[in-house]
């Protein structure tokens, strides 16, 4: 399903030093570091090699597909002015989880992303953490791996070039794509069954896929679509296509024939030949409000009548400082639905904004927000919240969501500390139970 830029990695600048004393930040690429072999090794080492043409050598060159100067849709309403601070439209109703546990993994910090094939095969990302004293941990990357419904194996990409993968997209068992940059180019990892075949890009998709931002999405067996900044990504079963986009995208989803694609502070459709932008309000800030900034961070198509793009806004109050005193910086979540003509604006109570969403299958949907502590969920019209369960009552840190196509099974992945912030956290995989 769509992936946010919000969540574009767990780890930081801290995989080059090896240490960190907290968690890294979250706008950061993640590394490879284990140096693991699989059967693919015969990867692109040529990464650093170019040809006449300034390609690097064996890279994959999309086609380029002229724009098709598709007549933009404006936003109806034009704006979303944000209502008083008291007034809270989505109003979500905590109650107990529906979420069930069905993987620890205590040689693992973390999984930090996520994707579902319709065989029920899972995909994941992992981070490695290990406690260096005095309140220290030490990250490093723990590979990719694959759920098959009871256990997860090990599914390390080739060594070769060092490769920071971004977004996961699977289609089955045998089938799975991960979108990284080497250096400052971007590539691109085919899982056939067999094992990975590395490939960096060319052209524009080379500056753009595979850095922080980048969503891909598996919408049929042989066919991936990813977005990031300006520019779209389609492999048709081998044939690659780049496509210029309207507007800046970080997030896309696909339902029944509908595909969509969101970012920033516009939406995406595509029409078969091009991408269509479909105007989205603006949304409000409060008076006075300092570097507002509006993030619209995930779509989830349930119809041709009903998308949602998801995400909130933020700023600065003048004059006020937080506990570190630095700004305080206020964020305010918002879900936007569209009916086909029109968009319905719901916002959110002050505190938190919306990062990432997904489909449940059954004509609602997930989302996640910034606390990574709890989910939120829309079913008939009502939001409710609740958090996946943890032993001794830990906090869950939530990372990413993914919907198995075709069901109503949703999973997510993240951790729990067992012992507090200085300790290694556990790797979890939740389930909804509502199937």
């Amino acid at each position: 399903m769509a992936r946010s830029a919000v969540r574009a990695s767990i780890l930081a600048a801290a995989l080059a030093a090896g240490a960190c004393a907290g968690p890294p930040s979250a706008d950061r690429l993640p590394a490879r570091s284990d140096g693991s072999r699989s059967s693919a090794a015969t990867t692109a080492s040529s990464a650093a090699t170019t040809t006449s043409s300034g390609a690097p050598a064996g890279a994959i060159s999309p086609e380029a597909v002229p724009a098709a100067h598709l007549t933009a849709i404006p936003a109806r309403p034009a704006s979303c002015p944000q209502p008083p601070a008291e007034r809270d439209d989505l109003s979500p109703r905590p109650t107990a989880s529906s979420w069930k546990r069905i993987s620890t993994d205590e040689a693992t910090g973390s999984m930090d992303d996520l994707a579902a094939a319709p065989d029920g095969t899972l995909w994941a990302s992992s981070t490695r953490q290990k406690a260096a004293g005095q309140g220290v941990l030490e990250y490093t990357d723990g590979g990719l791996r694959r759920w098959d419904g009871t256990a997860w194996t090990a599914m390390p990409l080739p060594s070769g070039p060092d490769v920071r993968v971004v977004a996961l997209a699977a289609a089955s068992k045998g089938r799975a794509w991960a979108l990284g940059i080497v250096g400052r180019t971007g590539h691109v990892a085919a899982f056939d069954g067999a094992g990975w075949r590395v490939e960096p890009l060319s052209g524009a998709a080379a500056e753009s896929i595979g850095w922080g931002g980048t969503a891909a999405e598996s919408i049929a067996p042989g066919r991936l679509w990813a977005v990031n900044g300006r520019v779209g990504l389609l492999d048709a079963g081998g044939a690659w296509r780049s496509y210029a986009l309207p507007s800046p995208a970080s997030a896309v989803d696909g339902e029944g024939g509908e595909l969509w694609a969101a970012g920033g502070t516009a939406a995406l459709r595509w029409e078969g030949t091009g991408w269509r932008q479909v105007g989205v309000p603006a949304l409000g800030v409060p008076a006075k409000a300092q570097a507002p900034r509006v993030s619209l961070t995930d779509v989830v198509v349930l119809g041709p009548r009903e998308v949602w793009v998801v995400g909130g806004v933020s700023w600065l109050v003048p004059g006020a400082y937080n506990e570190e005193n630095e700004p305080l910086e206020l964020t305010r979540p918002v879900a936007l639905r569209w009916d086909g003509s029109s968009w319905r604006c719901g916002w959110g109570a002050v505190g938190t904004m919306l990062t990432e969403a997904e489909s449940d299958g059954t004509g609602g949907l997930w989302a996640l927000d910034s606390t990574r502590s709890r989910l939120w969920h829309l079913s008939d019209g009502e939001w409710t919240t609740e958090s996946p369960p943890v032993p001794g009552g830990r906090v869950p840190e939530l990372t990413a969501l993914a919907r198995r196509p075709g069901s109503a099974e949703v999973y997510a992945v993240g951790a729990f500390a067992p012992e507090g912030a200085d300790h290694p956290t556990f790797a979890a995989l939740w389930r909804t139970a509502r199937r």
